[in-house]
């Protein structure tokens, strides 16, 4: 299941993984200590499910992830904040790969990066993907 992939990734890199709809991650972002990465999967897991031809089932699951830091005070100016991203990026890209280790990645990953990505000042990336899991799913009756 994809949210207990999430986690475990989460886990691996000792991130704090949340979940769920941006409202309330706006409120929970409030308390979040400007020290720690958040690894946040924005809304719930969603996807699709396809029989194949020998009746298994494949699920494709599009994730909605973030990598996000609170900034560190009122007077950070964009400039002041881009070494933050010379961090996450390159832990984008492990999370993508350990993703990767169990799921295919159908197609580009779509990615935003930025200041005040949520409504409490946090900055970071969004990477947007669809993945499959590797081996379909059987279920025999």
């Amino acid at each position: 299941m994809m949210l207990a992939t999430l986690t475990d990734i989460a886990q691996q890199f000792g991130l704090t993984f949340l979940y769920g709809e941006k409202k309330a991650f706006n409120i929970l972002a409030d308390y979040t200590d400007p020290n720690l990465i958040v690894f946040y999967h924005e809304g719930y897991v969603s996807g699709q499910i396809a029989e194949d031809q020998q009746g298994a089932w494949d699920r494709t699951y599009n994730v909605r992830l973030w990598l996000l830091l609170k900034n560190t005070g009122s007077n950070d100016m964009p400039p002041d904040r881009l070494p933050r991203f010379e961090n996450l990026e390159p832990l984008m890209y492990r999370i993508l790969s350990k993703i990767s280790q169990k799921y295919s990645v159908i197609g580009p990953v779509s990615f935003s990066e930025g200041i005040e990505q949520a409504d409490q000042g946090l900055d970071g990336f969004r990477f947007v993907a669809n993945v499959k899991e590797k081996e379909p799913v059987a279920y025999c009756e």
